[in-house]
């Protein structure tokens, strides 16, 4: 929590401020609950846990499985098979392809070539809402790597409370190229989706892993937003 709040009041004094709040139990929405038996969070509005007793941990467990074969994840392959392109014809685009495709590697099965990226390599991947975020801190630990990272979190003191549990200077080291935006409460412009696609234009429409770890109307909303990007990406 404190490397966090370190590292947030370097890029974010917003974040930072809101996690000193945490620390210091000043929350007016959220808390994190922890006793010997069992931790959780508190929305102190409605007097409820967000996750049921005892469950975190396993909840947690389940969602860092394997996610690009994971039913609780969803995977849009906007129907594109990857190969190799002439770079003679279309130089751009077969240069960032081809990069892709020599990452990955080959199996042979019945007689068909099947293209399959390393076991802890994660696509575009986009998440709405942490709840705490103990499965992200799971898969960096497991040594999952991801091609480029989009979070939203509608709440910034469940964004602090994450901060509990995330090694978010680890993360921001970990995804490649500096491919990590993070939205907190909204999403002010449309530009800003648009720059996160177009900063890896042809990979990013390849593949796109997605996750809700909660629904609400306003991340309803936000996933819209993101779809819309993502498709638009897709058209150009």
């Amino acid at each position: 929590m404190l490397d966090n709040l370190a590292f947030f009041r370097v890029y974010n004094k917003k974040i930072a401020d809101s996690i000193a709040n945490t620390i210091e139990g000043k929350n007016q929405k959220y808390k994190l609950f922890f006793n010997k038996d069992d931790i959780n969070i508190i929305d102190l509005q409605s007097r409820t846990f967000l996750y049921p007793k005892d469950s975190i941990i396993d909840i947690s467990s389940n969602l860092a499985s394997n996610p690009l074969n994971n039913s609780l994840w969803k995977v849009y392959s906007n129907d594109i098979k990857l190969a190799k392109i002439d770079i003679k014809n279309l130089k751009i685009t077969a240069e960032s392809i081809n990069k892709m495709v020599d990452f990955a590697y080959f199996n042979i099965l019945d007689s068909e070539a099947s293209l399959h990226f390393p076991s802890l390599f994660l696509p575009q991947t986009n998440i709405f809402g942490l709840c705490g975020g103990i499965f992200l801190q799971i898969l960096l630990e497991r040594g999952y790597r991801f091609h480029s990272l989009l979070i939203f979190e509608e709440d910034i003191e469940l964004f602090s409370i994450t901060c509990y549990f995330v090694d978010f200077r680890a993360l921001f080291d970990l995804v490649s190229e500096k491919s990590c935006y993070i939205f907190i409460e909204n999403i002010k412009t449309k530009s800003l989706l648009s720059h996160y696609f177009y900063n890896k234009r042809v990979t990013n429409n390849l593949l796109r892993l997605e996750l809700s770890a909660f629904i609400s109307p306003k991340i309803t909303k936000i996933k819209e937003m993101v779809l819309e990007s993502y498709k638009a990406n897709a058209r150009g």
